[in-house]
């Protein structure tokens, strides 16, 4: 084989090497921007949803299939028994971790982060679970559970 056909066959070897050594660089600079960003984005839309409890910031924070998934008559019902928790008091810093993956063809990065926060109710505590992602530069709630013990209470009452 000939000199010039080896290097054709080591510039067709590396080209795709260091083309996914930048993504790959690329993505780990960017990793910690994006778990604290997303720590952000769920306090404030945390906030926003519960201060006062509020079905239609969830809906404008929310990704499509958050949105339809909140159109039935069942999602006002629940907000009814989020309002039982009483106003916000206090609120955690949020738990958990954002991930990135990068698509090597196009280089697009997408982003998840799950969180877990501690919120302080007048009425009741509550655990709230917070999952979103980032689409075309913007976090969007992809899903969100309230959790705690003043819904078991409820449950026995009825």
């Amino acid at each position: 084989m000939s000199k010039i056909a080896k290097r054709i066959i080591l510039g067709l070897i590396l080209v795709p090497i260091v083309y996914a050594g930048g993504s790959c660089a690329r993505l780990f600079a960017i990793q910690g921007d994006i778990t604290e960003d997303g720590k952000d984005f769920a306090v404030k839309s945390c906030m926003a949803i519960c201060r006062p409890w509020s079905l239609d910031a969830l809906r404008r924070l929310g990704t499509p299939t958050l949105r339809e998934s909140l159109d039935d008559a069942q999602a006002p019902r629940l907000f009814s028994m989020f309002e039982k928790l009483g106003p916000l008091v206090d609120i955690d810093r949020p738990v958990g971790r954002a991930s990135a993956t990068v698509n090597l063809p196009s280089q697009r990065i997408y982003a998840k982060a799950t969180y877990t926060i501690d919120v302080e109710f007048e009425a009741h505590d509550a655990t709230i679970t917070f999952v979103a992602v980032l689409q075309n530069n913007e976090w969007m709630i992809h899903r969100f559970n309230v959790d705690s013990d003043l819904f078991l209470d409820l449950m026995e009452q009825t």
